[in-house]
């Protein structure tokens, strides 16, 4: 813009300059030839009108052109475009906005900072054909869950600590007073320079003179939302032992943190000493979720906030759900326990982002006897979810009795929790016989996956126990859909133990067009399961691979069917490299 009014000015000048010029140059020579032989009709013409004055007033003419063109020009600066000056001043103005515009334009711009992408990862897709009698030794099967350099980690640290750690702010002298030093405590990681707010039942006063104490767990949850959106970054809800007969909603960047949670130990002996504590115990933190709520507590779209050390409990009788989440970015329940519950214990929907590392975590947690039409413990769709150290167990459902997970926004990890004795089952066992309908009809079935569930997804198991689990189908253990699944161990085997289904009494899996399955079992025990039908260890159907490396599959039966230890059926590949399948009974097999 700047050089087209730059350049429209000069072209103006140019021309008015070069009218002018013509001007004197005609009228200095008229000047010097006398007057024109004037035409009778027309009249002298406007030259020679403009300069006889001057002809007349001149004896001799100059014989210089130079002379002449001094003594015609103000003739021509009448009648030039360009002889009012009011017009060189607009020229002038133009021009120099238009300077003004090129420096501007011309002044170096600081690029934008663009964070580096991280290289995609490789996938392997191993497609199963249907019908396949014999094949030859497989090759390894790749699943591509832990396949990420060092270089990858710390990018997505560095990533996700620029999108999920938010910029410290100075707290005021009074903000770090109230800031207090929890010897012997545990505190949130993060939150231990962050105000805290007290709340005891039992509390003779109120509200203290500088609102940090109070009797009602709301009333306090609704002073730190506005401290933490007023800057404080985070703020502690400590919680007095006792029964809070209320249904709370977390804020963000709020946690409620049982006072008398222990700092000593690991997650497993806080889990012990969670569990072992009866609704008196002086330590016990209980929220009794509101008989006219659907929920004991909630988390809303936000960040940074969690539950750690308290009970939460359900009514009996009334459709509820223990913990609520639906669309927050990342939630933390930790060292709880989630109890009671007719529509799951903990109920994530689209929780997380495209980042990894952001959704939910349940850590050390206990989820026990609760229900659902689906995910009885644990629901959790199109979420990123990490379950660690936790029990979950005495669920019941449909589908997935203790875990059920579909669609997963980032793969599942699922490390060191044990699914004990829950349930997936039908009022009812169908009369068709499942393995005869269309395989894409199994994604819509129920009476799958007793310990587990997980449809359309991407998830890891590292260390799990899956022990007295049953399904009235398939998967006592643990059904896996159109997913790719990998198990294997850390610290100790994986084990699948004495689950009962109607096929697949361990694990069971299977794969349609478009849906395939891949199972990689790794060092992983296989005992003391039973099936009615087939597939007492493991049964994968359809477009299914499972590949089982140094596992032990022993003393698993089908009474009255076939594959005691593994069956394979309607096209399904099961590749074992190592280990041992031995001890396995069948009715006909």
């Amino acid at each position: 813009i700047g050089t087209l009014l730059v350049f429209a000015t000069f072209v103006i000048a140019s021309v008015g300059a070069s009218d002018w010029a013509a001007c004197v140059n005609a009228r200095q020579t008229l000047l010097e030839n006398g007057p024109p032989q004037v035409n009778e009709i027309a009249g002298p013409t406007e030259e020679w009108v403009a300069i006889e004055a001057i002809w007349q007033a001149t004896d001799p003419v100059p014989e210089s052109g130079w002379d002449r063109a001094k003594l015609v020009a103000p003739t021509c600066d009448a009648d030039a475009p360009l002889s009012n000056g009011l017009n060189w001043y607009l020229i002038a103005a133009v021009c120099f906005i238009g300077a003004i515009f090129c420096f501007v334009s011309a002044r170096p711009r600081k690029k934008p900072t663009v964070e580096p992408r991280r290289k995609s990862r490789p996938t392997t897709r191993t497609e199963s054909k249907p019908q396949k009698t014999s094949i030859d030794v497989a090759e390894p099967i790749e699943i591509s869950l832990d396949d990420v350099s060092e270089a990858d980690r710390q990018r997505d640290s560095q990533t996700l600590m620029a999108f999920v750690e938010e910029k410290r702010v100075e707290e005021s002298e009074s903000l770090a007073e109230s800031s207090t030093r929890l010897d012997g405590l545990y505190v949130p990681p993060g939150y231990d320079s962050r105000p805290i707010l007290y709340v005891d039942s039992h509390a003779t006063d109120a509200v203290n003179e500088d609102e940090t104490r109070f009797r009602d767990l709301s009333t306090a949850l609704k002073r730190a939302q506005k401290m933490a959106l007023s800057g404080a970054g985070g703020v502690q809800v400590r919680v007095a032992p006792g029964v809070y007969q209320t249904s709370i909603e977390i804020p963000s960047n709020v946690v409620i943190v049982n006072q008398r949670l222990p700092d000593s130990g690991d997650a497993m002996s806080r889990l012990r000493w969670m569990s072992s504590q009866e609704l008196d115990s002086p330590d016990r933190v209980t929220i009794l979720a509101d008989p006219n709520s659907e929920f004991g507590v909630r988390f809303g779209p936000g960040t940074r906030h969690g539950i750690f050390g308290c009970y939460v409990v359900g009514r009996q009788g009334l459709k509820q759900t223990g913990i609520l989440l639906n669309q927050a970015e990342t939630a933390a329940i930790v060292h709880c326990v989630i109890e009671g519950f007719q529509d799951s214990g903990i109920k994530a929907q689209r929780v997380g982002s495209e980042l990894p590392g952001m959704g939910l975590v349940v850590s050390g947690s206990l989820i026990r006897n609760n229900s659902a039409t689906q995910g009885g413990g644990i629901f959790a769709s199109e979420s990123s979810i990490t379950i660690e150290t936790s029990v979950i167990q005495e669920n019941r459902a449909r589908n997935g009795g203790g875990l059920y997970i579909e669609h997963a926004r980032h793969p599942a990890a699922v490390r060191g929790t044990r699914f004990v004795a829950n349930r997936a089952q039908l009022p009812q066992n169908p009369s068709e016989d499942p393995m005869k309908h269309r395989l894409v009809k199994w994604g819509t079935d129920q009476g799958l996956g007793g310990g587990l569930y997980i449809l359309g997804s991407h998830a890891k198991l590292v260390d799990i126990e899956s022990v007295d689990n049953g399904a009235s189908i398939a998967g006592g253990g643990g059904a896996f859909l159109g997913s790719k699944v990998l198990i294997q161990n850390s610290e100790h085997r994986s084990k699948f133990a004495r689950n009962r289904a109607r096929i697949g009494g361990g694990i069971f899996g299977v794969g349609w067009t478009a849906n395939e399955t891949t199972l990689k079992l790794t060092e992983i025990d296989l005992l003391e399961n039973m099936a009615q039908a087939s597939g007492g260890g493991l049964s994968v159907v359809g477009q299914t691979v499972a590949q089982a490396i140094d596992c032990t599959v022993q003393h698993n039966e089908v009474p009255e069917g076939v594959g005691g230890g593994v069956s394979c059926h309607i096209g399904g590949y099961f590749d074992a490299q190592s280990g041992s399948v031995s001890q396995n009974s069948a009715g006909s097999h």
